[in-house]
């Protein structure tokens, strides 16, 4: 890596989860200690993960965050103390702050030890579900990351998208850079690695089906319920293996869905572990990605799993969200509907038929992420927002 830098730095990072080498933070956390800064992540403990340890060059220390009142009030300005406290613990030459859950103690730090800010934006925060049409809720994270926004020496969004009403909300920050959620490179070719996929396929009982992947978070208004529907529409059904993985508050509500249609060829593996996923992902044909409309921060959806399928070798089949289909699109590397169940399950047969599409689709996807959907392919872009704040 080329020594871009006019001196090492101290940067502490605010993550408000537990962290481990899965996502954004252990990507931007390794470049950062490869290039020479001493970094410490401030990250929630939560009882199964040691208190410090060292993860990608990081030193990482969990805290114990949430009080156990359930007195809102109270719960946050305790919530907001510990992390301030924690903040204010270390010597750092910048701050950098995941998403707005955690901006405003962030801010604080900065302001009062007169240090550098630099907000992450993974969300629209203020367009998350919870608070879309939350009113009062949503007028006070605004203040916050009003406030956090103002303070910060630089703003990251995700992608173009988002990036655009970050600066129409905001018109006062000076800068906002994207930096999206691209995987590291992932280069598989040796025996070895076909033989993992063809064990999968066999253990799964999948055979040579053709292999739909959905990959995430198990959970309400996620695109489960669509694809249960379009079940039933589907006409290749029985040439079709779905593999399910995660978990999530509807996975229960899922698989008992499929059990009572007796969907022989509907598999739920629940959570896999990261080191075990692209294999998992490998032995797909399609993966699926589905971001209901129901908020502006689904709509400008930047998900890692778009990029990951592709990675991994997989078509991509999406409904109609702007940065996804935009990429489907532009790379030819896959398909998107638009007419909800019905709609899903033509393409769903589609693809089922038509192999040979999907195999010239998976190869000009991969093809894609090696060459510029990848971390590789940004991080001086990354690297250089530290060295011109």
């Amino acid at each position: 890596m080329p020594d871009i830098f006019p001196k090492n730095m101290k940067i502490v990072i605010f993550l408000n989860n537990s962290h481990n080498i899965v996502g954004r933070a252990y990507k931007e956390t390794v470049s950062l200690s490869r290039a020479g800064h001493v970094v410490t992540v401030l990250a929630k403990y939560n009882g199964d993960l040691p208190t410090e340890e060292i993860i990608g060059g990081a030193t990482v220390r969990r805290l114990i965050i949430w009080p156990e009142t359930r007195i809102p009030i109270i719960k946050q300005i305790i919530f907001s103390y510990r992390w301030i406290r924690a903040g204010l613990d270390f010597e750092t030459d910048v701050y950098q702050v995941a998403d707005a859950d955690t901006l405003f103690e962030a801010t604080i730090c900065a302001v009062l030890k007169r240090k550098k800010l630099i907000y992450d934006s993974y969300e629209l925060f203020l367009n998350i579900v919870s608070l879309e049409h939350a009113t009062l809720s949503r007028l006070y994270w605004w203040i916050k990351e009003y406030i956090g926004v103002y303070a910060s020496d630089c703003v990251i969004a995700t992608n173009d998208e988002r990036a655009k009403i970050m600066r129409a909300r905001y018109p006062f920050a000076e800068k906002i850079e994207v930096i999206e959620n691209f995987p590291n490179k992932i280069v598989e070719t040796s025996e070895l690695y076909e033989k993992n996929i063809h064990d999968m396929r066999e253990k799964l009982g999948i055979g040579q089906k053709t292999v739909f992947v959905f990959q995430g978070f198990l959970n309400r208004n996620r695109g489960l319920e669509e694809l249960f529907e379009a079940f039933q529409y589907c006409k290749k059904m029985n040439d079709i293996a779905f593999v399910i993985i995660g978990k999530g508050d509807y996975k229960d509500r899922f698989e008992q869905l499929v059990a009572d249609k007796k969907y022989t060829n509907v598999i739920c593996t629940g959570k896999v572990n990261y080191l075990e996923l692209s294999t998992y992902l490998s032995m797909g044909d399609v993966g699926m990605v589905f971001y209901p409309p129901i908020c502006l921060n689904y709509v400008y959806a930047a998900p890692n799993k778009l990029y990951e399928y592709m990675m991994n070798g997989m078509a991509v089949l999406s409904n109609n969200t702007v940065t996804i289909s935009r990429v489907i699109d532009a790379e030819k590397s896959g398909l998107w509907y638009a007419d909800g169940a019905k709609g899903l399950a033509e393409k769903i047969d589609y693809m089922a038929e038509h192999t040979g599409e999907v195999s010239e689709m998976k190869k000009r996807g991969y093809d894609a992420v090696m060459q510029k959907y990848n971390w590789e392919y940004q991080e001086e872009k990354f690297l250089n927002i530290y060295k011109n704040v």
